[in-house]
């Protein structure tokens, strides 16, 4: 926890048992005001969470892609308060984000020809190795071992979408969950700083003229930070698309 959370608590039991005692409670004999003074010290200290840094460091194109593509470039740009990554050859031009849950990403065609991405061949890989189908923006939960059409970028035009393993979603009940990518609860900060270092990638199946190049895209855990939660404070919720549909979780 460290010395300023251990302060912190004690801060914090401190000004419940001060509440306890306005209220005529003795909190040393009452079993009810210790559960309440526990759950008031909770509310006021919250719980640390890890935050990754995570960014693209390598992309991996087929042996004769420099010749038919170019060489291609990698760099990092800050767009508000984010960090992101854009990759470009001369075939295409992307942009990523990683997200909790969900890698985010534009791909401008720069071909004179229609692009395809062709889902059922892509593959996400997470920081132990594992390979795993994935999903898009657009496809519901409950098709998620479904095939899935390709997506079509014309040329000069730009797609948006996002990649989600599918095996990270899941049902509970009668609604639907996704896992974080990367470990997140309050417990995971040895886990969490195990991983810098690890990678995760994307292998997007490109389809141009019948031909398929598989781009892989590895992304680097470069650090983590625990951030404190305050659970006491709501949090603006995102406006939502579709229900059951990838792009508003």
């Amino acid at each position: 926890m460290g010395v300023f959370g251990v302060i912190r608590l004690v801060l914090g039991v401190f000004c419940a048992v001060q509440l306890l005692w306005q209220k005529g409670v003795n909190p040393m004999i009452s079993n009810k005001s210790r559960i309440f003074a526990v759950l008031l010290v909770v509310a006021l200290v919250g719980c640390a969470v890890p935050t990754y840094d995570v960014g693209l460091s390598e992309v991996e194109r087929p042996a004769n892609a420099t010749k038919r593509y170019g060489e291609h470039k990698i760099v990092s740009f800050k767009e508000g308060e984010e960090t992101k990554y854009r990759f470009e050859d001369e075939m295409v031009e992307m942009v990523f984000f990683v997200e909790k849950k969900k890698i985010s990403f534009t791909l401008l065609n720069k071909t004179e020809h229609s692009i395809k991405i062709v889902w059922d061949e892509s593959v996400y890989i997470d920081q132990n190795g594992r390979s795993n189908r994935v999903m898009h923006q657009g496809v519901k939960y409950i098709k998620k071992s479904q095939p899935q059409p390709p997506s079509i970028v014309a040329r000069g035009a730009t797609i948006e979408d996002v990649v989600v393993p599918a095996d990270n979603v899941y049902l509970v009940g009668s609604n639907w969950r996704v896992y974080p990518l990367l470990p997140y609860s309050s417990g995971d900060a040895t886990d969490a700083k195990n991983l810098i270092g690890k990678k995760l990638q994307v292998l997007l199946a490109l389809q141009t003229l019948g031909v398929v190049s598989e781009y892989i895209f590895s992304f680097t855990i470069n650090g983590v930070r625990m951030i404190r939660e305050n659970k006491g404070k709501s949090t603006p919720r995102k406006r939502r698309l579709q229900p059951g549909l990838f792009g508003w979780r």
